[in-house]
């Protein structure tokens, strides 16, 4: 069962990442890598919207629908919207790392997983 992702554990993780900036969006959170979108706290400060490729959200979309779903807004774009409360910290540390690989500049994935390695 997931233990649930807080606000402040989602800041934490975002911006622990290389080059991780945090800003403001519609008047909530928002995590970018040198401009690039990675993340965005929707304003019922229950759930996020992450970037994420679409064959992956499918799966997820499909297999855990109480912790991600998508909405018609965003069903376009390699975006998913995760319940934090639906997921664990470890799960949604690892999405929250691929959707930064996938949007960070290749020498700075390369440089950061040389260090972590």
């Amino acid at each position: 069962m997931a233990d649930g992702v807080t606000l402040d554990q989602v800041r934490e993780m975002a911006l622990a990442l290389p080059s991780v900036e945090e800003g403001i969006t519609s008047g909530t959170p928002t995590f970018r890598v040198r401009g690039r979108f990675l993340a965005r706290v929707r304003p019922d400060g229950q759930s996020l919207v992450l970037r994420m490729g679409l064959a992956e959200r499918e799966v997820l979309t499909r297999v855990r629908p109480a912790a991600y779903y998508v909405t018609e807004y965003h069903a376009e774009s390699p975006l998913v919207v995760v319940r934090l409360a639906a997921v664990s910290r470890e799960e949604f540390a690892e999405h929250l790392a691929d959707a930064w690989r996938s949007v960070a500049p290749e020498r700075l994935v390369l440089t950061h997983e040389a260090a972590v390695h």
